[in-house]
Order: C-alpha cells, then sequence, then structure tokens
C-alpha cells in the first residue's frame, strides 16, 4: 500500500477533529471514529515495513534477508481485521456525512494522494470510497507478491519457510475476509483463484 495513499487518508483527520468540539463541526467525534477506523495503525505497520525493506532492496544481493517482515507484517494483521469489520461502516458513514454536508463532501472527494518520492507527478485527486478500499485491497497484492517471492526462492534459502509462513497466514486471512467485503465490491482474490485464472 503506497504510504502516500494512507498519508491523504490520515491528512483531514486532525482538522476534522478539531472541528468536531466547535459549535460548528463538520462532522462528530464518532463520525470521524467510524470513517477512519485504524487507518493511524494501518500507517504505522506499513510505514515501519517499508523503512525496514527499502535500504535491503537497494544493497540486494542473494545474502539479502527479508522474509522476516513479510513474516511480521503477516502477524500484524489482525488490525485489518478490525478495519474490514467496519468497512461496510466507514463507507456508509462518509456517504451520509458526504451527502448532509457539503463542507464534508469537498473533503472527501478531493483527497491529494502525492506521487513517488522525488517524482515530478502532481498529486492527484482520489475520492475517499477508492482509498479506504486500498488497505484491503493491498492484502491481497501482498499475498500475490509473497506467492511470486517463494516460487524464485530456493527452498534452501533462509527466507523460504518464512515466506511460506507469511503466505499461509495472508492466505487464511483473506479467506476469512471475503465474506464480510461490501458487496459493491467483487471478493478478494486469493492465490489460488489467481494461478486458475493465469491458466
Amino acid at each position: 500500500l503506497p504510504i502516500s495513499q494512507l498519508e491523504a487518508l490520515l491528512l483531514p483527520i486532525k482538522p476534522l477533529k478539531a472541528t468536531a468540539t466547535t459549535s460548528q463541526p463538520v462532522l462528530t467525534t464518532q463520525q470521524i471514529e467510524n470513517i477512519f477506523y485504524k487507518i493511524q495503525d494501518i500507517y504505522e505497520i506499513h510505514k515501519e515495513f517499508y523503512d525496514n525493506l527499502s535500504p535491503k532492496v537497494q544493497q540486494w544481493d542473494n545474502r539479502v534477508t527479508v522474509g522476516h517482515l513479510f513474516q511480521k507484517l503477516a502477524s500484524q494483521l489482525s488490525i485489518y481485521k478490525d478495519f474490514v469489520d467496519n468497512y461496510k461502516v466507514a463507507l456508509e458513514t462518509a456517504e451520509k456525512c458526504s451527502q448532509s454536508n457539503n463542507q464534508f463532501h469537498k473533503i472527501s472527494e478531493g483527497l491529494k494522494v502525492k506521487g513517488p518520492k522525488d517524482s515530478k507527478e502532481q498529486p492527484t485527486s482520489v475520492p475517499m470510497e477508492a482509498l479506504l478500499y486500498k488497505p484491503i485491497d493491498r492484502v491481497t497484492r501482498s499475498t500475490l507478491v509473497l506467492h511470486d517471492l517463494l516460487k524464485h526462492t530456493p527452498s534452501d534459502h533462509p527466507d523460504y519457510p518464512l515466506l511460506q509462513d507469511a503466505l499461509r497466514i495472508s492466505q487464511n486471512f483473506l479467506s476469512s475476509i471475503n465474506e464480510n467485503i461490501d458487496d459493491r465490491r467483487t471478493p478478494v482474490t486469493t492465490p489460488q483463484d489467481w494461478k486458475s485464472t493465469r491458466l
């Protein structure tokens, strides 16, 4: 999950919280909690993962190990479970607030996502609903990345059992959340489904 997408979601929280205690709040404290539930925690997990992975990728050779980072990421999926359980509430609350409050409507339609670091790309506007789905989408993508990593990792490499474990945890997690995803979204794809679609 690009850190910039999570940063875009985090950006309005502080100002929204500041108005929540005034006589003219944009959103109530409860609405803010419902919409942005666990976003800060997911951001911190990904930032730590990215900060640890990035230097290893830049100095890559056959002795570099990353399995422990993926294993740690997989072990923190319970935070995503909480996010997924609240996902429908987050969407419904954002939708209702957007319809009833023009100020929030403007905020939710114009969240700015920065381009990659050092790029000259202008920030792009992404609707809040699209960004709220990204953490779920990210677990699917991470699972596919793990699947590919394992395929290209020799079975005697120290990363192999760690990547296997991370993949098992991620697949179990994806299977458990499929029933909980909003009906407006297609179910997330597990690597088994993915393999059959590629044949």
